[in-house]
């Protein structure tokens, strides 16, 4: 009876927890025109340094693709400090049964 409710505690845990991954940068930021569409598939941005650059605007629109694909999500914003941030939550792997959270 109590390894039941222990076993049900834990997996009711497990489906809960989230993996997160924030990166940030020192940047100027994103532009707060380009948060928007910054995931869109080709996207550059505004400012012509990316365009000059020899981006191709996938980067973050492949980053987003895989997140999602894997049950995630990701977000972009500034960091009040400066600096552009992106933020991948993931859903945690399930411990294999009778191993460790």
């Amino acid at each position: 009876m109590k390894s039941d409710i222990i076993r049900e505690l834990k997996a009711r845990i497990r489906a809960h927890l989230r993996r997160e991954m924030t990166f940030c940068d020192t940047g100027p930021g994103f532009a707060p025109a380009d948060l928007p569409q910054i995931f869109a598939r080709f996207y550059q941005g505004s400012r012509e340094a990316s365009r000059s650059g020899g981006h191709s605007g996938l980067g973050l629109y492949i980053a987003k693709t895989l997140v999602e694909k894997h049950g995630g999500t990701i977000t972009a914003y500034n960091a009040p400090a400066g600096g552009a941030c992106v933020k991948i939550t993931l859903p945690a792997i399930p411990a294999q049964e009778g191993g460790n959270l």
